[in-house]
């Protein structure tokens, strides 16, 4: 039990003692901050840009102050640089670094501007009468230094006006001193003065004997020629034309060429009229008579789908309309209508033999079932079988059946309207 209290002394002694000491020791200074080397320095960054055209020709020169030893940069992702002079930029914003030898920087923005797209304008003069001596005039902006050129595969040069050229399309390119370029689409038109006339003379009955005169102005040299297959000739009549319309053209000695369209007409100076003979009822007895004039060699047909014959005359004709025709030796034609009227005013022997029969023989020849299917008290069976009626009646003479048969004189007045040509209007 004393060893005990010993110990514990023992610890507490020398925890005092430590105490003690502790308490008495020295304390150590704290170590001083580094200095700053950026402390009361300011630097101060500047640029001066020019302008970027479509080829990023654009530059920035950086300027710096307030320390020395300058290195430089563009933007924060750039990398640190001795020139101060930036090149071949677009335009933009950017930003400027600059740092001294002891790592301290300043910073600024400048803007690279755009000198903007280069354009160009054309102007034309047309190529006149067919000759290559078109103009275009070009003019360009957005740029200096400019040349030209005339079409794709072109070569540029320093003059903007191209000549001696024929009309068309053409695309006109300007290149500023910076390479870049621009076009412009281009029309040199054509202005054609020449003027192309003509005048014609008709032919004839249809006859190849019309003419087209042609008359040109605005050029010199003139030929001429009829329709596009034709061949030019020097003179500017041409003859012996059939009736027709023609395209004349005239072409001047650069071989710039006009036309004109001109018709010949046709100069029909036959003239046709008819005469007409009526049919009698019953019978196709009319007649048409043609008469032509106005050329010569004249053959004449009826319809359009009958055949030319010498005679003017047509016969056997029924009740009707027609178209007579006339053709000339030169095979021109002409035509005009006729009309061919009925007749039924009956003739004084018709209507002797009519009440003869009536008297005589209807009592046989008529009603539903006439004797031998031939009713006399229709006009027409009388005319259309009036050889009948004269065989039996007269020539045989055994009609009326069942007698008495017909006496001389009754005979004679079947006989005179017989003889005069049995028609309804004998």
């Amino acid at each position: 039990m004393s060893k005990k209290i010993s110990l514990l002394c023992f610890v507490i002694i020398v925890l005092l003692g430590s105490a003690n000491f502790i308490s008495c020791s020295k304390s150590s200074p704290s170590p001083a901050p580094p200095t700053n080397p950026c402390s009361g320095i300011t630097i101060t960054v500047s640029g001066v840009a020019t302008a970027a055209n479509c080829t990023n020709n654009g530059s920035i020169t950086i300027t710096a102050s307030g320390s020395s030893g300058f290195t430089y940069k563009l933007n924060a992702g750039g990398t640190y640089q001795a020139s101060n002079v930036f090149s071949n930029l677009a335009a933009g914003v950017y930003t400027l670094f600059a740092k001294n030898s002891a790592g301290c920087e300043g910073s600024t923005s400048v803007t690279v501007a755009s000198t903007g797209s280069v354009s160009v304008t054309v102007a034309t003069t047309p190529a006149m009468n067919c000759v290559n001596d078109g103009t275009i005039t070009a003019t360009a902006a957005g740029g200096t230094g400019f040349t030209y050129k005339l079409n794709a595969g072109g070569t540029y040069q320093s003059s903007n006006v191209f000549t001696g050229l024929a009309s068309g399309s053409y695309t006109v390119f300007a290149k500023e001193a910076g390479g870049c370029e621009a076009s412009a689409n281009a029309v040199v038109g054509s202005n054609n003065s020449i003027n192309v006339s003509a005048t014609s003379t008709a032919t004839t009955n249809c006859q190849t004997n019309g003419s087209v005169t042609v008359t040109a102005s605005g050029s010199t040299g003139f030929t001429y020629k009829l329709n596009a297959g034709g061949i030019y000739q020097g003179s500017n009549i041409f003859n012996n034309l059939a009736a027709g319309t023609y395209t004349a053209f005239a072409k001047d000695g650069a071989g710039c060429e006009n036309s004109a369209v001109i018709t010949v007409s046709a100069n029909n100076t036959i003239s046709v009229n008819t005469t007409a003979v009526q049919a009698s009822k019953c019978s196709n007895n009319g007649q048409v008579t043609v008469n032509a004039s106005g050329s010569t060699g004249f053959t004449f047909k009826l319809g359009a789908a009958g055949t030319y014959q010498a005679s003017n005359i047509f016969a056997a004709l029924a009740a009707g309309n027609y178209t007579l025709f006339a053709k000339d030796a030169f095979g021109c034609e002409n035509s005009a209508p006729a009309t061919v009227g009925i007749n039924n005013t009956a003739g004084p022997l018709f209507i002797n033999v009519k009440n003869l029969l009536t008297a005589r023989c209807v009592s046989c020849h008529s009603g539903p079932s006439p004797a031998g299917g031939r009713d006399w008290t229709q006009d027409c069976e009388l005319v259309n079988f009036s050889d009948r009626i004269n065989q039996r009646a007269v020539v045989i003479g055994d009609m009326p059946q069942g007698g008495p048969m017909l006496t001389p004189s009754e005979k004679a007045i079947i006989t005179s309207w017989i003889n005069a040509g049995a028609k309804f209007t004998n």
